[in-house]
């Protein structure tokens, strides 16, 4: 009986088919090459973040611009009431120090549609996700959205990818620095309060609202509604007005910020900024044109600069 043919290297099944014990051990590497990308544990600051800059009264068009440099990514809106000419503005800052896993090899500038973003977070528990990955491939035209277990993994399943568009050249910029002469710190609950009981009331909620400083002293006045907040000022006291269209987006925005400042800013403009400090995230900041005039000469506080 003629014996069966000899193969010169024959190799066993079970390693044909099955990796070795040092492949199963060696980790998944990511060899994609990105503009950016990043990844953000604190997933529900960010989803309310990004619902107060969504919201339809305070930005109707519900885009965002998006830039990434070396320091962060920033995320910012520019909205401006065409009968009065107010301008307003909404800016989310995220530290770089802040991320994990944070690359950017291209700068980036561009804008986004923030309408399928909510509906995005809401799929979180359902995939019982611990963090979000932001990127955008290097070349493409889409920023992509993806669930993870931790930094590591870098995502996993199918993203959501949203298509990037050019920045509008008429589109004004938040400011790079802005100098301010009085600060003003609150609970954030208190603006989340009084949005609320605003909201609730039969008669229209107020468009302007007039803030009282004074020394030791800040009130935040709209219809009967008054904050207050124990802060060194000047003696003499100082009566803003503003616009805010947009108290949903404020309420939205206080939910996962432990404190808020206010600010008198004199320049660039005379305005009254309101920054929502998000723990070991960054700053969501609100700027808004005012009609004020300073009494008499005020040392600068300081300067507050954003990321670039």
């Amino acid at each position: 009986m003629e014996e069966p043919k000899k193969h010169n290297n024959p190799i066993p099944l079970k390693k044909r088919f099955s990796p070795s014990p040092k492949e199963q051990q060696k980790p998944t590497t990511n060899t994609a090459s990105y503009d950016f990308a990043f990844v953000v544990r604190q997933i529900n600051v960010l989803k309310d973040a990004f619902e107060a800059l969504s919201d339809t009264k305070f930005n109707p068009k519900q885009d965002v611009v998006i830039q990434v440099d070396q320091p962060g990514c920033e995320f910012s809106v520019w909205n401006i009431n065409v009968k009065s000419r107010h301008e307003s503005f909404g800016y989310l800052s995220l530290k770089a120090c802040h991320m994990d896993s944070f690359q950017c090899k291209n700068p980036l500038q561009k804008s986004f549609s923030l309408k399928g973003i909510p509906e995005l977070f809401r799929s979180a528990d359902k995939f019982k996700a611990r963090c979000l990955v932001l990127y955008v491939r290097e070349g493409s035209n889409q920023i992509s959205f993806k669930w993870g277990h931790n930094s590591l993994d870098f995502g996993y399943g199918f993203p959501v990818n949203v298509e990037l568009k050019d920045v509008d050249p008429r589109m004004a910029r938040f400011p790079r620095c802005l100098s301010y002469v009085y600060e003003g710190v609150l609970h954030s609950s208190i603006i989340q309060k009084m949005s609320v009981k605003l909201q609730n009331q039969s008669e229209p909620i107020p468009d302007t609202v007039v803030m009282s400083f004074q020394r030791a002293t800040m009130e935040i006045m709209a219809d009967e509604m008054t904050a207050s907040s124990m802060e060194d000022a000047d003696e003499e006291e100082l009566q803003v007005a503003t616009e805010w269209k947009h108290w949903e987006s404020l309420e939205s925005a206080s939910r996962s910020a432990t404190k808020a400042s206010v600010y008198l800013v004199t320049e660039p403009g005379r305005e009254v900024m309101v920054r929502f400090h998000l723990d070991q995230l960054g700053d969501l900041i609100y700027l808004s044109q005012a009609d004020f005039q300073l009494l008499s000469p005020l040392p600068l506080l300081g300067r507050f600069r954003t990321l670039n």
